[in-house]
């Protein structure tokens, strides 16, 4: 007999306990949700909920508040971290509300079986965690700092910069002179001095 009413919530409840995963679940204006929560490196409690309002198996995952009521002035630099975090991880999709709350989705399709549904949320439950701890840092220095927020864009122009030492180095061994007046190694510079500044 199942213990909820949503056959989606049943099928996730069974797979955490099974695996020692500590959850409640609510009932609400014709909503059932599951709410599990873990602590992140550096940051708040987060609770993940896994939300169902039919027998269907299209549950909504969502994780609210993982920074609550950033400052106006910082909201734009909350959503270039939130726009960064799209970009790097997979699964969740991050958002700023108008309140100023940075909260994170993802939705199971309506299709996915259920003997997928419980295994499914184990993941992504699992995924959060570790996503939020690796790049809640982003979301920080976003809100705290001026600091670069994209590190890997930061990596790639430090890249570019060793090419054109190394450009510039091979033009000076070339020229008799000892100088680089090349006008390939000019149109070099002037593209990274542009990809530099963008």
């Amino acid at each position: 007999m199942n213990k909820y009413e949503f056959k989606a919530t049943n099928l996730i409840a069974e797979v955490f306990e099974e695996h020692g995963v500590k959850f409640d679940v609510k009932n609400a204006h014709g909503f059932e949700t599951i709410v599990a929560g873990f602590p992140i490196d550096g940051g708040p409690l987060i609770t993940e909920e896994f939300i169902s309002n039919s027998n269907d198996n299209d549950v909504a995952v969502r994780v609210f508040r993982i920074v609550t009521n950033t400052p106006e002035a910082r909201r734009t630099r909350a959503m270039e971290a939130c726009n960064i975090l799209n970009k790097e991880v997979r699964c969740l999709e991050f958002t700023i509300d108008d309140d100023g709350d940075v909260n994170a989705s993802y939705d199971f399709l309506n299709s996915t079986p259920d003997e997928a549904v419980g295994e499914m949320a184990l993941e992504i439950f699992v995924r959060t965690m570790k996503i939020l701890d690796d790049r809640f840092c982003v979301l920080m220095k976003a809100i705290y700092t001026n600091e670069e927020l994209n590190q890997e864009e930061k990596k790639r122009k430090l890249e570019l910069l060793r090419r054109f030492q190394a450009a510039l180095k091979e033009a000076e061994d070339r020229n008799d002179d000892g100088e680089a007046n090349d006008e390939e190694l000019d149109n070099f510079a002037s593209w990274l001095a542009d990809e530099v500044a963008s």
